[in-house]
């Protein structure tokens, strides 16, 4: 299979493969930028691949982070990725680490900024393969799925789900709409799209049942822009909210 000659993507990769599994990914995407995530105080294999790269590439840099902290990848790529996609370049992340929150957090930030990503494996005889993965956009959501999320967040966690149903404002996108109760639209909402993307947790408790917000849940409204969600709207019957304990 050929290279990709990548010029519009900057390869992404953390530290800790070994330095040819590295110069594997690279040499599949072949572009002009190189970005290195690595723990504090840096790493050999990572010099090395910049010893290596330097005649190749016109820009390299270094994002310092906790390897073992997604938020801390995360939040350690994004202003520089950011930079990179004004400047039309996208990521094109290496998977390959033994650091698996580094590498949940290439992926996501390929899902958010709209790149590619590999993953380098060992091939027969000693050799690597090269193994493409698919990065899926994030699903949307409907802006009353945020807003529940935006409540929830507001109340505490979590809330009854039919105290959530006057939290926020529905809009009506059909008969059907109109004949829901606004408990059953909340409901609706937290089925089918927040509880199975793991945003939500829900518990009964008694003849209730409970909605509580998810770490992933809090990510996705820190992260609101990145997702292309709605921006934030709130409620208008929220300010008379009590929260729920």
């Amino acid at each position: 299979m050929a290279p990709t000659q990548a010029p519009g993507y900057a390869y992404v990769f953390a530290a800790g493969a070994s330095v040819d599994w590295i110069k594997a990914g690279y040499s599949e995407v072949r572009s002009s930028v190189a970005v290195a995530v690595t723990a504090w105080g840096g790493a050999p294999e990572v010099s090395e691949f910049f010893d290596w790269a330097g005649p190749l590439i016109a820009r390299g840099e270094v994002v310092e982070a906790d390897l073992s902290d997604f938020h801390s990848v995360m939040e350690g790529l994004e202003p520089l990725l950011e930079e990179l996609r004004e400047e039309g370049v996208r990521p094109y992340v290496n998977l390959t680490t033994p650091h698996q929150p580094a590498s949940m957090a290439l992926y996501a930030a390929a899902t958010f900024f709209g790149g590619r990503a590999l993953c380098v494996a060992p091939g027969p005889g000693g050799s690597v393969r090269i193994v493409r993965v698919p990065v899926l956009p994030p699903r949307e959501l409907p802006e009353e799925a945020v807003q529940i999320l935006e409540a929830l967040e507001e109340l505490g966690g979590s809330a009854f789900l039919g105290d959530l149903g006057q939290l926020v404002e529905f809009r009506e996108r059909g008969a059907r709409d109109r004949r829901r109760s606004r408990a059953s639209n909340a409901n609706y909402y937290v089925k089918t799209y927040l509880r199975p993307m793991g945003l939500v947790l829900v518990e009964r408790v008694g003849k209730r049942h409970r909605v509580s917000i998810t770490e992933e849940g809090r990510d996705v409204l820190a992260r609101r822009a990145l997702y292309g969600f709605p921006p934030s709207r709130a409620a208008s019957r929220r300010a008379e909210a009590v929260p729920l304990r």
